[in-house]
This record gives C-alpha cells, sequence and structure tokens, in this order.
C-alpha cells in the first residue's frame, strides 16, 4: 500500500491537452491533492512551476529544471543566430544535456508566426513532462509531472487570441495612421 494515495490520486485525474482549456486550475489541483499528501509533498507540489526556480524540492522539479536550462540555451543560440549577435550572456547553467532538441529547437525557429514557434517551443516541454510523468507511474513525482503540464495547459488556456489579435490590429493601425500623418 506504499503508492496508494498517489495511485487513487494519478487515476483520478482528468486528461491533459496542450491546447485545451484544463478541467480545473492548478489551485483546484492542490486542493485536491492536500488531504492526501504529507506537509513536505504538498510543500514540493506547491513549489513547482514552470519557470526557472533557484532550488528544486523533488527529483522531477529537478530533472524539468535542468531540460528547460538546457532549451533555453539553444532558443537563446538560435536567437542569438538569427539576430547575428553574442548568446553568451543569456546562457544559463546547465546540468544535463538534451542532444535531440537541437534539432527540435531550430525545426520551431522556421515556424511562420512567433505565436507557432512558442507553440512548437512548449510542445517540446509538454513532450518531456510527458516522458517525466511516465517514467514515474503512480509516484509523487508522477504527481508534480502533472502539476507542471497542468501550469503549462494553463499558460495556454489563458491566450485569449481574439483579444491578442484585435490589440495586434489596434496597433498596426495606430502605426499606419502615425505613418499617413507624418507624410502628409
Amino acid at each position: 500500500m506504499t503508492n496508494c494515495p498517489y495511485s487513487f490520486l494519478l487515476s483520478s485525474l482528468p486528461w491533459l491537452r496542450l491546447g485545451a482549456k484544463p478541467f480545473y486550475s492548478s489551485a483546484q489541483f492542490l486542493d485536491q491533492c492536500r488531504p492526501h499528501l504529507k506537509a513536505a509533498e504538498m510543500a514540493a507540489l506547491e513549489h513547482a512551476e514552470i519557470e526557472p526556480r533557484a532550488e528544486a524540492r523533488s527529483a522531477t522539479e529537478a530533472e524539468w529544471q535542468a531540460f528547460d536550462a538546457y532549451l533555453r540555451n539553444r532558443i537563446a543560440v538560435a536567437r542569438g543566430a538569427r539576430a547575428h549577435a553574442d548568446a553568451r550572456p543569456w546562457l544559463r547553467g546547465e546540468t544535463a544535456v538534451f542532444p535531440g532538441l537541437n534539432r527540435a529547437v531550430d525545426e520551431a525557429f522556421t515556424a511562420a508566426t512567433p505565436l507557432a514557434r512558442e507553440r512548437a517551443l512548449d510542445t517540446l516541454r509538454w513532450q518531456h513532462l510527458d516522458d517525466l510523468q511516465a517514467q514515474q507511474a503512480f509516484t509523487f513525482e508522477a504527481l508534480v509531472a502533472y502539476r507542471l503540464k497542468l501550469l503549462l495547459a494553463e499558460k495556454w488556456a489563458g491566450q485569449d487570441m481574439a483579444r491578442s489579435e484585435a490589440a495586434l490590429a489596434g496597433v498596426t493601425g495606430a502605426a499606419v495612421q502615425q505613418a499617413r500623418t507624418v507624410r502628409s
């Protein structure tokens, strides 16, 4: 009965898909986990974030941070190459190597729009979290991977494309109007 709370929790969680609105928020997920976890486990689960942190409180979070640092470095190098700039000032320390990412990041940078590029990069992140979750099936570490995936899903569910497109149209419209005024 060692993994009972984890297997129960994990088997009751709704499926997540990148780009689809999650069934519930990460706050609701944490509330659901709270009665079943020890205080230290709950603190580690709450600490897990998709953005880089100074310290990891679980093995999955440490693996995630290593992957994300490597990915961010590849992104910095790709952006530096496109801008003919030195990427070294933006590089972070790496604790692991993920050789397959080099080509995947290059492919992501062929996307037609910045949004499509960001989606491709987050798909790489999602796939890595899938792998982490599968490696740790029905353990506390799988709960941490699920939380990270949930946070990533929330990031994309929070994107209001219609509002973003309207804002962009407003900005470009104002720029065009300003250019016409200056020419006149």
